[in-house]
């Protein structure tokens, strides 16, 4: 077996034999004359600012993709999870929402978007922090580059970027004379999409103003039987932007930038694939009206609760069938509407002030406001086994029911099954309906850095601090007939506070021309609050039950007033220390080699849905890596190697459970489980051999493993077992290849694109799958298995016409297959989403000005 020791050793020796031995060319090239015609169609700087200051990407000793605006159109990325499939190291971890987005980076991910959890990768929209997943998933457009820097982050970047951070920059304003573009595009799925962008300066070298908006509408590629819903992929998306560039002086530089998101969707096609266990069974009987009692425990009696539910009797298989099989995963059963709403404001004021040639003193205030409002169908079924609909304290209009006379569908108020009973609950269940999580962030950082002995010396001190307040609330119902018609409301007032501050130094000093070191130290604190009103609502006797701390948990609201439940109150906070220190090489002026040790940790987190019990403690990330960064072959060849191995303590993890015996809902309860550890290798090349052709390829190993996790929740016994040497869910491998070639084509230029991105089978383990054969474990391989999928694009330049035609398409090869596969026993359910089939669209963009 290959461990981390021997991993980092043979790739030292690599890295080293193959910067000395690339030396003496690479010197002979920098000696040597470039000819204007070569560097015509070489390899260009790239620009970062991951380290608070412009640098070259390759002369910055850590690990970092970038994605420019080429690169994007290029490679058919639309919005942020896309980006999962180009980076090596970063997975996309699909949940519940289709306007939010988790990501996994070096095997690290948070277990939910709640807004009590924190993210283990730190999302930035122009410096600004965005701390939560909320309304991510929006359309990448009119963005200048993507920067996604990997491993601990926390000296720079502060708290909850023990993965790492990804940074997406929107094209600002420039003093530039008057230029944009519109673009009209249209695809299959009814795809329409206008976009436009206007820069202009206002006064000559003073102020800029750059707006731009986009509108994107489709039709969603799956289908209800039961509804006629169309959803899956389906978008109503509207993106405003604008960016103000002031500079009063020569030495006073102000950009501002504001953006409005608003996404409507349907949310993520689900469709039920297994059903196993006597719970589920029991609902699709007594829904179906196959089944109706087990001696004298009937579904309204007081004792019927979950727990004896799970004994219940059964089904017979055609009632099964019905609810499994509809011939596509493109078709399923749900039997109501399913809506996803966001809603998000981001601003950002960035100011610098330089004092002097040599020190400048930097301020970004940042200001988020998400909203978001969910109703899902989850198990994608004609049946309640478990569905969430919006939360409390808006004033959403109530969700439509639909159920089936068994030929068409009827809208109604309750649930009414096509035996003619009358089950489950209605969705005016008596409480206003607003949003499902709702939040606003204040943000603001203070910066001073320079350069001292002689511009040996880049130092840099600073400060952060932030407060975050909100709510959340996440109504389900489980199991609504064999329940008796629960409905859990949730947390309907759930009052979320957090706030959070940091001082940071970091520094990096230049010994020699080709040695120098880097070291940094951040110290963070977080504070985290909530007052929690948990309650569930009976539909059918409209009882409202107070379900908040023990004793009292369980005990009917007085007078049935929901909001006269006790309020549940909880607190947590935790400071730590993160650190940077690495040795960099500089061995020729296109070759870095460095050694880097790094420390972040992630907040600590309290129960949303289970306000009571103590929250979740930080976890910390520590990390170790060597790295090449390699311009080659007069810079048409560049190569960058990393290869890493993180320690992590008190890891967070989630496990689902019933919120109570008599309870028809779930909860989620995160606590620190597990110590872990991951040792990974990633690598990207781009060669420009030939004028005209730039090939790319990526590559990424993340071998995981926990090292101790003693009660760790089985999903074969719903019991618990010893997990360590049991490795994450991430998939082990990935890689992407691509090819771009370009000719100039009569009046125009001519350009085509490939890109293949592949990555290996999840990984099969008792945490994340009942693999006893309770479920089709050829289901679970199916949905989990090893993915590749090509992209490519085709556009035409016509520059004396400022006109650019373009085709372009993702899944070219039409691979139909499901993500996000969702295995749980005691639910008794499978459920998996649809990915998008092949999408072509077509565009024609008119550019103005030097745009």
């Amino acid at each position: 077996m290959i461990t981390w020791k021997l991993l980092l050793i043979s790739t030292a020796g690599s890295v080293l034999g193959l910067s000395v031995s690339a030396t003496a060319l690479a010197q002979s090239a920098d000696a040597a004359p470039q000819e204007a015609g070569r560097q015509a169609y070489g390899l260009v700087d790239i620009i970062v600012t991951a380290r608070k200051r412009e640098e070259s990407s390759q002369r910055v000793p850590i690990a970092i993709s970038n994605i420019n605006a080429e690169q994007l159109s290029g490679l058919g990325i639309t919005r942020p999870e896309q980006l999962a499939t180009y980076v090596p190291g970063l997975v996309f971890r699909s949940s519940a929402s289709d306007t939010s987005v988790r990501f996994s980076l070096r095997g690290q991910v948070s277990s939910d978007n709640l807004l009590t959890i924190a993210p283990a990768v730190g999302v930035y929209v122009d410096n600004g922090n965005v701390p939560h997943p909320i309304g991510l998933n929006g359309a990448m457009f009119d963005i200048a580059r993507v920067e996604v820097l990997k491993g601990p982050q926390g000296t720079l970047y502060g708290r909850n970027t023990t993965g790492g951070a990804i940074n997406i920059l929107t094209r600002g304003a420039d003093f530039g004379s008057d230029h944009g573009y519109v673009a009209i595009e249209l695809g299959n799925h009814e795809s329409r999409r206008l976009s436009a962008a206007l820069n202009t300066a206002l006064a000559e070298n003073i102020l800029a103003l750059r707006v731009a908006g986009q509108y994107w509408s489709r039709e969603g590629f799956g289908t209800s039987l039961v509804t006629g819903q169309k959803y899956g992929g389906d978008r109503n998306d509207v993106v405003l932007r604008g960016s103000l560039l002031f500079t009063p002086s020569e030495t006073v530089t102000s950009t501002s930038k504001l953006e409005y998101v608003k996404m409507d969707r349907g949310g993520y096609f689900n469709q039920l694939v297994a059903i196993a266990g006597q719970a589920s069974r029991t609902e699709i009987g007594l829904e179906s009206g196959c089944a109706t009692s087990v001696g004298n425990i009937t579904p309204t009696s007081p004792s019927f609760n979950l727990r004896t539910a799970l004994a219940f009797g059964g089904c017979s298989s055609a009632a099964l069938n019905n609810a499994l099989n509809t011939g596509s995963i493109f078709k399923n059963n749900a039997n109501a509407n399913n809506t996803e709403i966001a809603e998000t404001w981001h601003a950002v004021q960035d100011m610098t002030f330089d004092l002097s040639d040599d020190v400048r003193v930097r301020s970004i205030t940042s200001y988020h406001k998400a909203s978001y409002i969910q109703t899902a169908d989850f198990d994608g079924s004609p049946f309640q086994i478990l569905e969430f609909f919006a939360g409390t304290g808006g004033g959403v209009q109530p969700e439509v029911r639909y159920v089936s006379d068994g030929v068409n569908p009827i809208p109604g108020g309750t649930s009414v099954l096509p035996n003619g009973t009358v089950v489950g609950f209605p969705f005016e269940y008596g409480l206003p309906q607003g949003p499902t999580q709702s939040y606003y962030q204040w943000s603001q950082e203070f910066n001073l850095g320079g350069k001292a002995v002689d511009g040996k010396l880049n130092w840099l001190v600073g400060a952060f601090g932030s407060y975050d307040k909100g709510f959340g609330s996440e109504p389900n119902v489980a199991f609504s007939a064999a329940t008796g018609g629960g409905v859990d409301a949730g947390s309907n007032t759930t009052k979320i506070a957090s706030k959070s501050w940091g001082i940071y130094t970091q520094n990096d000093f230049q010994f020699t021309d080709q040695f120098s070191v880097t070291g940094g130290l951040r110290y963070s604190r977080d504070y985290q609050n909530l007052d929690s009103q948990p309650l569930n609502f009976n539909a059918v006797t409209g009882v409202y039950t107070c379900t908040g701390v023990p004793p009292a948990a369980n005990t009917l609201a007085p007078s049935n007033d929901p909001t006269a439940c006790p309020i549940v109150s909880n607190s947590i906070q935790a400071g730590g220390w993160s650190y940077l220190a690495s040795v960099n090489f500089q061995a020729t002026p296109g070759i870095l080699v460095y050694a880097k040790t790094s420390r972040g940790f992630r907040g600590g987190s309290l129960q949303l849905r289970s306000a009571f019990l103590p929250g979740a403690n930080p976890e910390f990330a520590t990390d170790y890596e060597l790295g090449l960064k390699g311009d080659f072959l007069d810079r048409h060849l560049r190569l960058n190697l990393a290869a890493y191995h993180t320690k992590l303590k008190s890891k967070q993890e989630s496990i689902t459970v019933p919120s109570c015996d008599t309870c028809s809902s779930t909860r989620t309860i995160i606590f620190n489980a597990a110590d872990a550890r991951v040792n990974g290798f990633e690598a990207e090349a781009t060669a420009v051999l030939v004028r005209g052709l730039t090939l790319n390829a990526s590559a990424a190993m993340v071998d995981s493993k926990y090292t101790s996790w003693a009660n760790a929740p089985d999903q074969n016994t719903g019991g618990t077992f010893n997990a360590a040497g049991l490795p994450f869910r991430e998939p082990k491998y990935t890689y992407t290849l691509s090819a771009r070639y370009e000719n100039q084509i009569g009046a125009g230029l001519a350009s085509a694109s490939l890109t293949w991105a592949w990555q290996s089978r999840g990984r099969l383990t008792r945490l994340q799958f009942p693999l006893d054969g309770s479920f089709p474990i050829s289901e679970i391989e199916r949905l989990t298995a090893a993915r590749g999928l090509l992209s490519g694009r085709i556009d035409y330049n016509l520059a004396d016409h400022e006109l650019i035609f373009a085709v372009s398409g993702t899944n070219l090869l039409n691979d139909k297959y499901q993500f996000g596969p969702f295995f749980n026993k005691s639910l008794g359910i499978g459920t998996a989403n649809a990915a998008e089939p092949r999408m072509i669209v077509f565009s024609i963009t008119k550019k103005f000005g030097a745009e």
